[in-house]
């Protein structure tokens, strides 16, 4: 084996490095390799982007990138003796792929969750994933920029609509497909749709619109200009400019709030909370447990993710984000008149539809 004369590894820069596999790296990287030559991650999507920057601090991070970037400095799969290489290599294959949607940080063995931990971010991921709104959106926009100017113009304002109708259907089904949401009793299921409905999918549309790119729609600016003032609209690009760029610290939230005992920030307007309150007082501690599991794992996930100093101030943003959006929403109340209209008769057709019709009291 040739030292590396700067000995540092091509993959991580850690010390110590030498020739492996065709590439200088260190032993670490060296039996990363070995490990995960025979997963094919080279084909794989990175949950982060693909742009992971691989360090001797952040290498344990996403082992998709890693491999990557072995491969990039020049580690060849066929350099590994064949006696290395699993006689069953297509089933160890087989069994990775069949896991469901599982992050790329799950494979990895420092990290600060437990299997059971990652399996509920798993599922939420993968949950999310499967109500997200965002394909649809996107669709929306794509045919209305075939449209000559003036017509878009036009209609803008009944696509906007269709936009947010779409962005609340979307998180009442997600909300749905919770495991802890579905096992709560009818009544306090209702409760909670009632408190928390208009404030997820306010905080969640905004990750939602951003990962649509309808912030860069001139039309849309334009019209959110004319319908909401200039002013309003400044003060909530502010806010979305503002929210947590990872998506699963977004979706993790979005999941706590829902299960949430306070109502300080937005109250119910309407006369269910003051006839039911006690569906809800009565559940107090099981609610808050499932909550708890929640925040520990968006913390953990931030910790193992971010360091400690990073992930404690993304913590506070994220909860200061949300408390910003939710005071926005109550003070933008009057010009949201015809969304408010369209959240409050899916909120109460996500009651009547698939709670009440499903689910006996």
């Amino acid at each position: 084996m040739n030292i590396n004369q700067s000995g540092l590894c091509h993959v991580c820069c850690n010390k110590g490095a030498q020739k492996h596999f065709g590439a200088i790296c260190c032993a670490p990287c060296k039996m990363f390799f070995r490990r995960n030559v025979h997963y094919n991650l080279e084909t794989s999507i990175c949950h982060f982007g693909g742009v992971c920057n691989i360090t001797i601090n952040t290498r344990h991070s996403c082992r998709i990138c890693r491999f990557k970037k072995c491969l990039s400095v020049g580690m060849q799969k066929e350099l590994l003796r064949a006696s290395r290489l699993p006689s069953n290599q297509n089933t160890v294959k087989t069994q990775y792929e069949s896991n469901i949607y599982p992050l790329d940080l799950l494979q990895n063995d420092r990290s600060l969750l437990t299997t059971d931990q990652w399996n509920v971010l798993s599922n939420i991921i993968h949950a999310y994933d499967n109500t997200s709104p965002v394909s649809s959106i996107i669709d929306i926009l794509t045919a209305q920029s075939t449209f000559p100017l003036k017509i878009r113009m036009k209609i803008v304002a009944d696509k906007f609509l269709n936009v947010i109708s779409s962005v609340f259907h979307s998180f009442g089904e997600f909300i749905r497909k919770l495991p802890q949401f579905s096992a709560l009793q009818t009544n306090t299921k209702i409760e909670l749709i009632q408190r928390h409905f208009r404030t997820v999918g306010e905080f969640g549309g905004i990750f939602v619109l951003r990962e649509a790119k309808i912030y860069s729609s001139p039309i849309y600016k334009n019209f959110f200009n004319i319908h909401y003032g200039s002013e309003i609209h400044e003060q909530f690009l502010r806010i979305a400019d503002q929210q947590e760029l990872d998506g699963t610290i977004i979706k993790l939230f979005i999941a706590a709030i829902i299960f949430s005992t306070c109502t300080d920030v937005v109250q119910p307007t309407n006369s269910y909370h003051n006839n039911n309150e006690s569906f809800l007082s009565s559940n107090i501690k099981h609610l808050m447990n499932i909550q708890d599991v929640y925040v520990e794992i968006i913390f953990k996930y931030m910790l193992y993710r971010y360091g400690t100093r990073d992930a404690i101030l993304r913590f506070a943003a994220v909860i200061k984000n949300f408390l910003d959006q939710s005071l926005f929403v109550i003070n933008a109340g009057e010009q949201y008149q015809v969304k408010n209209e369209i959240i409050e008769k899916i909120r109460s057709d996500i009651i009547t539809n698939s709670i009440l019709q499903t689910e006996p009291i």
